[in-house]
């Protein structure tokens, strides 16, 4: 590898570019996903906060330990992703696309998790980060298309709906995937 390369690389595990967006959105994502009892704050209103936790969280790393200046990308992104989060809730938008896909809002309120982190991957020139946004709208799509399908467990004599199990599958997922990651990025920042 290149010296350059190597640099590029120290310094995005310093700044933990990669897992802090795949840890918070992870989780909130797994909340959202499955979260049976009405939730204080909305997803349309979570899922962009989620982006500006981890703003919040590199923007402390930043002034901690000097590295990373320049990130307020991600704050911005965290508008980006509000806009696309609410233009999917909006009635205005739900009577431009074809019904099929109007009905689908639980689909749309989480695809902004999955536009955030695959912009945030863009932008660092992040593979693994433009994958996970990949992985998580693949995720939601085949949770969306195990809609009308349920497990029945017998012991408690209720059902889980297959499109929240794989869901929040998906969702926990990528929280795994970030920790293996914050793993990685402290080895290779202690080293």
């Amino acid at each position: 590898m290149s010296e350059t390369l190597l640099l590029q690389e120290r310094v995005r595990a310093d700044r933990h570019a990669t897992s802090y967006p795949l840890i918070v959105v992870g989780a909130v994502g797994f909340h959202y996903s499955g979260a049976v009892v009405a939730t204080p704050v909305d997803a349309v209103y979570g899922i962009p906060l989620a982006f500006v936790i981890v703003w919040a969280l590199q923007w402390r790393n930043e002034r901690r330990t000097g590295v990373g200046a320049g990130n307020d990308e991600t704050l911005l992104m965290a508008f980006g992703v509000f806009l696309v989060a609410s233009a999917f809730s909006l009635y205005t938008w739900q009577g431009l696309v074809p019904r099929r896909l109007a009905d689908n809002v639980w689909f749309w309120r989480l695809v902004p998790a999955a536009v955030g982190i695959a912009a945030i991957g863009i932008r660092q020139r992040s593979r693994e980060l433009a994958v996970w946004g990949i992985v998580i709208v693949a995720g939601l799509a085949v949770a969306e298309a195990m809609n009308e399908w349920s497990w029945d467990i017998g012991w408690s004599g209720s059902s889980v709906p297959y499109r929240d199990l794989v869901a929040q599958l998906t969702f926990l997922a990528v929280t795994i995937a970030g920790a293996v990651a914050y793993r990685r990025e402290r080895a290779l920042s202690e080293s």
